[in-house]
């Protein structure tokens, strides 16, 4: 099953490495491939675009750190954010709990990020950043 790109005309959003992990929860493809038949159309390609790219770094994250994707633990994500903090800005972080949360929502997968461990490493984050996010100009 693809999970990135167009397939049959379906647009997939994650990458084919998710389904190639050895420990998956039961029905996990069919649920994504479910998600994705659902959601066909209702996103921008930028939302797209964002949400593959966010699963391909927090995906090779994880492989790199001996951690699982799916489902992550709170712990996994908040060690994850902590260390992106250092070459990220603190909006792309924020987006990236975003894409974990939607990942494991599509997988029908407990959420994560809502737990205080994420939420105060995100917050830590912010305020390491020390910057406000610029406004554009209306």
């Amino acid at each position: 099953m693809c999970l990135s790109g167009w397939v049959d005309g379906l647009f997939c959003i994650w990458t084919d490495a998710v389904t190639e992990l050895s420990v998956l929860p039961d029905n996990f493809s069919a649920r994504l491939a479910q998600y994705e038949q659902q959601a066909e159309g209702a996103f921008a390609e930028n939302t797209r675009r964002a949400l593959r790219s966010d699963t391909a770094v927090f995906l090779a994250w994880c492989e790199i750190q001996g951690r699982q994707l799916l489902p992550a633990e709170p712990e996994t994500v908040a060690d994850f954010l902590r260390d992106q903090a250092a070459a990220k800005k603190s909006a792309t972080v924020s987006r990236y709990v975003s894409s974990i949360d939607h990942l494991h929502r599509a997988a029908g997968l407990s959420d994560p990020t809502k737990s205080n461990a994420v939420k105060l490493a995100l917050k830590a984050v912010r305020k390491w950043s020390g910057t406000r996010q610029a406004q554009s100009a209306p």
